[in-house]
C-alpha cells in the first residue's frame, strides 16, 4: 500500500485487524483520511522506523480515527507536530458536507469522497471536499499527560480523547483551538481546574468533561451555560452552574462583612472619627458666630500665644 501514491481516503475500521500502529502510511503524500477504529491494533504510537528527514509524514491528513483499539503509552509531541494540515487555520467557510444522504452530490457511491466519523456523540457521514479536521483517539489505553502542543492543531473541528487514562491538567493551549466544535475528555484521570479561557471557544457546541478529577469553578459564560450538567458529572470537586453544587464563594454575598470581620471594625472606627470631627466643627462654628463666644475664644487664643 505504500505504493498507492494517489490514495486520499483509507478506511479499515470495524474489522479484526491485529497489528501495531502502521506509521509507515504517513509517507503517502495525498492521504487525507485514515480510519483504523474498532480493530485489534495495539502498542505505542511513538515508534518511528522510517527516517523522517527524508519523508514528511502525513502532510495532508485531515481525519485520524484510532478509536476503540488497544493502543497504549503516551502521546509524544512529535506525533502531533507531524499533522501540518491540522495546524493551518482556514480563512474561508468550511468546504464540507455533513449528513447521511449524499445523493445531492455527483459521483454518488464513490466512497473515496466520504467517510463516517463520530462527531458530537453521533456517527456522521462526512463528505470530504477540502476542509474538515478531526482527531479521535478515544477508547484506548493511552496514559500520561495530554501534550500542550495539541492546542497547535487549530483547524480541528472535533477532538475526542475520552475513555483513556490521561492524567494531569487540561492543557492550557487547548484554548487556541477556536474552531473546535466538539471536545470529549470524559472518563480519564484529569485533575486541576477548567481553563477559564475556554469560555472564549465560541464554536464549541458539544463538551464532555465528565468522570475525571477536576476541581474549582466551572467558567460562568454564555457559552458554558449551553452545556448540560452531564458534561461535568463525576468530578467531585467541581462546582458552579449547571451543577447543583455551589462554590464556597457563592455562599456569602460579595462585599458583605460578617460579624467581627476587619471590614466591619473599620467602619465602626471611621464612624467614631466622623462623629468627633463633626461635633468639634459644630462647636467651633457656634462660638465664632456668637458675639460673646467669639470674644471668649479670642481672649483664650491670645492668652495661649502669650
Amino acid at each position: 500500500m505504500i505504493n498507492c501514491q494517489m490514495l486520499q481516503v483509507l478506511d479499515l475500521g470495524n474489522n479484526l485487524i491485529v497489528d501495531t500502529y502502521p506509521e509507515w502510511l504517513g509517507v503517502l503524500p495525498l492521504l487525507k483520511v485514515l480510519v483504523l477504529k474498532s480493530n485489534g491494533f495495539h502498542g505505542p504510537i511513538d515508534y518511528y522506523g522510517i527516517n523522517k528527514q527524508t519523508h514528511p509524514f502525513y502532510p495532508k491528513l485531515q481525519v485520524l480515527d484510532l478509536s476503540s483499539n488497544s493502543f497504549n503509552g503516551s502521546i509524544p509531541t512529535r506525533f502531533l507536530k507531524q499533522f501540518k494540515a491540522m495546524m493551518v487555520t482556514s480563512s474561508g467557510a468550511p468546504s464540507m458536507y455533513i449528513g447521511t444522504d449524499l445523493s445531492s452530490f455527483p459521483y454518488k457511491g464513490y466512497y473515496g469522497e466520504s467517510v463516517t466519523v463520530t462527531l458530537k456523540g453521533q456517527e456522521t457521514t462526512v463528505r470530504i471536499l477540502s476542509v474538515f479536521m478531526s482527531l479521535d483517539l478515544s477508547n484506548n489505553n493511552f496514559e500520561g499527560i495530554i501534550p500542550n502542543e495539541i492546542g497547535d492543531l487549530k483547524s480541528l473541528k472535533g477532538l475526542n480523547l475520552s475513555r483513556n487514562s490521561f492524567t494531569g491538567e487540561i492543557p492550557p493551549r487547548i484554548t487556541n483551538m477556536l474552531q473546535l466544535e466538539s471536545l470529549d475528555l470524559s472518563y480519564n484521570q484529569l485533575s486541576g481546574e477548567i481553563p477559564p479561557a475556554m469560555a472564549a471557544m465560541s464554536f464549541l457546541e458539544v463538551l464532555n468533561l465528565s468522570y475525571n478529577h477536576l476541581s474549582g469553578m466551572i467558567p460562568q459564560s454564555s457559552q458554558f451555560s449551553t452545556f448540560p450538567n452531564t458534561s461535568f458529572l463525576g468530578n467531585d470537586r467541581l462546582c458552579g452552574k449547571p451543577l447543583t453544587r455551589l462554590c464556597e464563594t457563592n455562599h456569602a454575598p460579595s462585599g458583605a462583612a460578617t460579624p467581627g470581620s476587619p471590614k466591619e471594625l473599620n467602619w465602626e472606627f471611621l464612624s467614631v472619627e466622623v462623629g468627633v470631627v463633626s461635633g468639634l466643627a459644630i462647636v467651633a462654628a457656634t462660638m465664632l458666630l456668637w458675639g460673646n463666644g467669639r470674644s471668649w475664644v479670642y481672649w483664650h487664643v491670645d492668652k495661649f500665644w502669650l
